[in-house]
């Protein structure tokens, strides 16, 4: 799983020295991520225009995100989370597409 996760652009080896190089615990927090409740309560919060909701939802996963070296949900959902905090409506359903499409890029890797 590192491996693929490291060649769809994951920072890994960074995540590897956070997890003081347990590669174990280190998928543990991967497959946790992959059920994380939060992803849905983004999802719901926005379907329903809970933007207060929306932001700390999408702030909790860029902090997921960055610690488990997601790069590429990480820095998607760091402009989510731009667009809630400034109240920009105008580019978050773009942001939150480019947000999502990395999520479905990186799940199926982490739960192979």
């Amino acid at each position: 799983m590192l491996n693929e996760l490291a060649a769809a652009g994951c920072d890994i080896e960074n995540a590897r020295h956070r997890f003081l190089d347990d590669d174990a615990f280190l998928e543990e927090s991967l497959s946790a991520f992959a059920a994380d409740p939060e992803l849905a309560a983004l999802d719901a919060a926005l379907k329903e225009g809970r933007f207060a909701d929306a932001f700390l939802s999408a702030h909790n996963l860029k902090g997921v995100t960055l610690t488990l070296g997601l790069t590429p949900v990480s820095e998607t959902v760091t402009q989510v989370v731009e667009d809630l905090r400034n109240e920009s409506a105008e580019s978050l359903a773009e942001d939150y597409a480019a947000f999502r499409a990395a999520v479905d890029k990186i799940l199926p890797l982490i739960n192979a």
